[in-house]
């Protein structure tokens, strides 16, 4: 880890350019700090660092590294309270899978150090500027950037050509916009971004004896003709690119800013019009919620889009209707599946396009000047994730397709099975208390018994649990994953092991949103207290299922059956708090939460100025 006083930092810089001499005056000696942070350097190590500092500082991040690339760093890292951290540099090509864990824990992150230099409200806010620093001489931009170019004089040649030393370049200032909107002049990086960050900013230290210079001379007449030449090159390529861009499909070129705020939401829902396979009733309805919406311009209308994977180009865009134009709305709209699809199993982008009202477009224009709102679900694979499981992975594997269960011949999410495996145990408990009832349909009390173990423990593992040459009673596919876990080596993990395993990738996965770690830490808690219960229904069938016929007549046969239904109600339905009088747990209650889970946050782009 590198540390600079950002004040000397400028200071020498300003020697060689006098634009920089105002900013260098805005902020005094030792009073702002800039760590930046080396490819290598472990969280801990950053920690340390920070705790050495007496003053605010600011943050770089290299291109790639181990440190703050996951929930759990962001979290410690917000429990500094002293010095303060004034904002974090991180490369173009992190952005969108950092911002949701900044803006989740209230930090910021800028793109470049510029940025964070002419925030004149966060430095004053953090007592970094001194006094009488006025705002306007905050917003001189100041881009810190390495040499990258032989264009010092022979003195300077070897340390800038060696790309040690970095220099300052004027900049125009950023005009402001609304949080939570995209300033139309930045549309453009929508489709083929920024140029990230270099892997350092500041140079190493220099040796003992050496003086690094911090200038950019003035350049010759070769020079910049060769500079002229070389611009002229950019834009021609630039302009190719452009024109690659417009005629491609926006499936492949949507990309979502990742500082905006949201202003609605896109969520998934299921019919419940479920056919016995499980292809069907999932997922095929869609809610969408806007706050806050400008009027639309006269013979124009927004039209809302599902679009597909980012690297689906098959799988045609869904146009989920037309939205109304009252200035000030608040829309909500829903769409269903005529034919009940599986919408998450395919879609997982949003889109909404301001366009003709006269002649509906048949697809979503390609000029990223009419798009007006936008969202996905983050497909950035889990850094260090062996699997590369994205946010977007880990919820069509919970509530739209599991490859493992497809494996084996089902189809649907984990969840799907989970309800309608333990709707089962409380089938065949209730009609085994009644067999029971009876007095003399022992035989079929058994099989229901059997029939319990067989999805409790899956058809792999019960054999230990029943007598030798015990027959497996239940559906080969649907019984092949139990609901609890026998052995920890077992091949394929149970539905409650499978479900948490996904649930601690989602909280670790880039780009997820608060609600959704509030979700999967209150099914986590439940899916334990739900484990209990299934463990004492194994237990109770373990013990009917080695009785002999006049046993199972007995009382103590009954007692048993009435704790085994009692639990198995209590694990599908849940059970109600004494005082709010509202049931709580339960497989059913996870379902609907689970269900929750598959949001897209969406974001404005803001429209053209005319």
């Amino acid at each position: 880890m590198q540390i600079d006083d950002v004040h000397a930092l400028l200071t020498e810089s300003a020697h060689a350019q006098q634009d920089l001499v105002h900013l260098a005056t805005m902020i005094a000696p030792r009073a702002l700090t800039l760590l930046q942070v080396e490819p290598e350097d472990s969280f801990e190590i950053i920690r340390a660092g920070i705790a050495q500092q007496s003053q605010p500082m600011i943050l770089a991040l290299p291109e790639h590294g181990p440190a703050l690339s996951c929930n759990e760093h962001f979290a410690r890292l917000a429990e500094v309270s002293a010095p303060p951290i004034v904002g974090i540099v991180v490369p173009d090509s992190r952005l969108e899978a950092l911002a949701p864990l900044a803006y989740q824990y209230g930090m910021q992150l800028f793109p470049s150090l510029e940025l964070v230099l002419r925030t004149d409200a966060a430095l004053r806010s953090r007592a970094i500027l001194p006094d009488g620093a006025s705002q306007s001489q905050s917003t001189s931009g100041v881009r810190l950037t390495r040499a990258s170019s032989p264009v010092a004089s022979d003195s300077d040649a070897g340390a800038i050509s060696s790309g040690q030393s970095p220099s300052f370049q004027n900049q125009e200032p950023v005009s402001g916009h609304m949080p939570g909107v995209l300033d139309p002049a930045d549309a453009s990086w929508l489709l083929s971004g920024e140029t990230p960050l270099p892997e350092t900013i500041l140079p190493p230290p220099s040796a003992p004896g050496q003086t690094q210079k911090r200038r950019l001379p003035g350049l010759g007449p070769r020079t910049k003709l060769a500079l002229l030449a070389l611009v002229g090159m950019i834009i021609l390529v630039l302009f190719a690119l452009l024109c690659s861009v417009l005629v491609a499909s926006p499936s492949a070129t949507l990309v979502e800013p990742p500082t905006a705020m949201f202003v609605g939401t896109l969520a998934f829902g299921s019919s419940g019009q479920l056919d016995p396979l499980g292809t069907r009733g999932l997922n095929d309805v869609i809610t969408l919620t806007l706050h806050q919406l400008p009027a639309v311009p006269v013979a124009k209308a927004e039209y809302a889009w599902l679009l597909p994977d980012r690297s689906d180009d098959q799988t045609p865009p869904l146009l989920l209707g037309t939205l109304s134009s009252t200035r000030g709305r608040a829309v909500l709209l829903t769409y269903r599946s005529p034919s009940h699809q599986d919408l998450l199993a395919q879609y997982s982008r949003f889109l909404v396009t301001e366009e003709d009202a006269a002649h509906p477009p048949i697809a979503p224009s390609l000029d990223s000047t009419t798009w007006r709102f936008l969202g996905a679900i983050s497909d950035t694979p889990t850094p260090g994730d062996e699997q590369h499981y994205s946010l977007l992975s880990h919820l069509r594997h919970l509530l739209a397709s599991d490859p493992e269960l497809q494996h084996i011949g089902l189809s649907g999410g984990l969840a799907l099975w989970l309800y309608r495996n333990t709707e089962k145990l409380l089938e065949w408990s209730s009609a085994a208390r009644d067999d029971w009832a009876s007095g003399t349909h022992t035989g079929l009390l058994r099989r229901q018994v059997i029939r319990i173990l067989d999805y409790l423990d899956g058809t792999a593992y019960v054999g230990r649990d029943t007598p030798t040459g015990t027959p497996i009673l239940v559906d080969p596919k649907a019984g092949r994953i139990g609901l609890l876990q026998v052995d920890p080596n077992q091949a394929l993990p149970s539905y409650l092991a499978h479900i948490n395993l996904h649930l601690s990738g989602l909280i670790n996965a880039p780009g997820h949103i608060a609600s959704q770690q509030q979700i999967a830490t209150n099914v986590d808690r439940q899916l334990e207290a739900i484990a209990i219960l299934m463990q004492r229904i194994r237990q109770d069938a373990v013990q009917l299922v080695t009785m002999s016929d006049a046993q199972l007549q007995q009382a103590k046969a009954l007692s048993l059956l009435d704790e085994m239904l009692t639990s198995a109600n209590t694990a599908y339905v849940g059970q109600q708090d004494p005082t709010t009088g509202l049931v709580q747990g339960g497989v059913i209650g996870i379902q609907g939460q689970l269900q929750r889970l598959a949001v897209v946050p969406i974001r404005a782009v803001t429209p053209p100025q005319h």
